[in-house]
């Protein structure tokens, strides 16, 4: 009987489809306007920040901050549209990867197009805006899975240079997947027996596994016990990582159904299931337009652009004025304007804070019971205003006024107070914004 032998996959057509891929999508986040996710103005703001003062604003992760930058120097283009290209290779690329850990042999054309097809689910379209650095340190890993033996140093120095890069993009996601690559790399090399610079015995495997799953469950008490993440480092790591696999692991699961689909049922492979993926494609590309995110992107430019006139007209220059985090990315991204977004219990008497739900009814009302001739707030929009720390301190003081005593506590507890991981992730991104302007000069 004659075997015939199985061709690998075309790296050219693996190419060609990433470029395919990715130029639909940038095409669909450009046509659906600004982003409506709060990471992605955290990227951009940084973005802005160190293109234009040579250094980030805001706590991340060095990589993502370090390869946007560059991105936006070779193409040329606005920050937007630099960055909705960015993210749509990083998802293509992502895709693909997932794709090519489960099937190494030559793609069929039904491959391509059910990966499209996951690509323009409504339910992972926006991934990249959510979670661009952790993609980020997730294709790098898989490039390690992929493309790492171990069979030489030449392996292991690339093993070590692609672990600083994932430690560098994210560092939660970075424990999470490389220890899921380390579990499966073990697991893997114990069924089979072959000498290389890791190990020499069978059971070496197994050592290393213990060793680095006992490694783990110390570092995370460690982190947890001195409040690495904050006050909860414990419940903040469990969230982030419960998020984490929410949002990857379906997408890995419907591209292994897709590809064990494709192997056992060789009609799916014919033209009529190609033009039935193409027409279910069409209606995902539909439903993902308007799929855009939770974020009232609208709301918070108009406010930003009443507070940068506000700022001009009426209030002094050294007065500052708090607000959330992601409302301070947006008001700097669009108009160059700086809100405190942390450090609030360093706020001065002539300060303001931006308080949600309170109108400039019932804040007149309560300046008019407090019997005081100054103005303790300004008027923001129709459901948003500034207050300044004398006014705040009233309502703190006073029986009264429940409700706004919510809104502003709702208000303050917005503000993120720095916590080691922070100061960590500042540090490495200082380092890197330090380089960029040395290599500039």
């Amino acid at each position: 009987m004659i075997y015939k032998k199985s061709q690998p996959v075309s790296p050219l057509n693996i190419i060609l489809s990433i470029l395919f891929l990715c130029v639909v999508l940038s095409t669909l986040y450009n046509f659906r306007g600004e982003p409506r996710h709060a990471n992605a103005y955290f990227d951009l703001a940084n973005l802005k920040s160190i293109m234009e003062e040579g250094q980030a604003r805001r706590y991340g992760e060095p990589l993502p901050a370090i390869t946007t930058y560059y991105w936006k120097n070779i193409t040329g283009l606005n920050y937007l549209l630099a960055y909705k290209i960015y993210l749509s290779i990083l998802y293509s690329v992502f895709l693909h990867l997932c794709m090519l850990i489960f099937r190494k042999e030559i793609w069929k054309l039904n491959h391509y197009f059910l990966l499209y097809l996951i690509a323009f689910s409504p339910l992972s379209v926006n991934l990249p805006f959510q979670y661009s650095g952790e993609l980020l340190c997730l294709i790098i890993i898989q490039v390690l899975y992929i493309y790492s033996r171990l069979e030489t140093f030449i392996d292991l120095i690339v093993m070590s240079i692609l672990t600083i890069l994932g430690f560098l993009s994210n560092f939660v996601m970075f424990l999470v997947v490389f220890s899921v690559y380390i579990t499966v790399y073990c697991i893997k090399e114990m069924r089979q027996t072959r000498i290389t610079v890791f190990y020499k015995k069978k059971n070496i495997p197994l050592t290393v596994l213990l060793a680095y799953g006992g490694f783990m469950v110390s570092l995370i008490v460690v982190l947890g016990s001195f409040e690495f993440f904050g006050s909860n480092s414990f419940q903040f790591l469990f969230i982030k990582v419960r998020n984490i696999l929410i949002q990857f692991v379906p997408i890995f699961l419907l591209i292994l159904f897709t590809h064990i689909l494709l192997e056992k049922e060789k009609e799916l492979t014919n033209r009529k299931s190609l033009f039935v993926v193409i027409v279910l494609i069409g209606i995902s590309v539909y439903f993902s337009y308007n799929h855009k995110g939770s974020l009232n992107t609208e709301k918070m430019i108009q406010q930003g652009r009443l507070l940068t006139s506000l700022r001009t007209k009426v209030m002094k220059p050294e007065q500052k004025v708090y607000g959330s985090a992601t409302f301070s990315d947006i008001v700097y991204f669009f108009y160059g304007e700086k809100i405190e977004f942390n450090h609030i219990s360093e706020m001065q008497k002539d300060d303001f804070l931006i308080v949600n739900g309170l109108n400039q009814e019932t804040a007149s009302s309560i300046n008019k019971g407090f019997k005081t001739k100054d103005t303790l707030f300004i008027s923001l929009d129709t459901n948003s205003v500034l207050v300044n720390k004398e006014f705040m301190q009233r309502i703190y003081n006073s029986d009264k006024y429940s409700a706004v005593k919510e809104d502003l506590l709702k208000s303050i507890q917005d503000f993120y107070q720095p916590t080691p991981y922070d100061k960590m992730k500042k540090i490495m991104t200082d380092i890197i914004s330090l380089s960029i302007v040395v290599n500039e000069v």
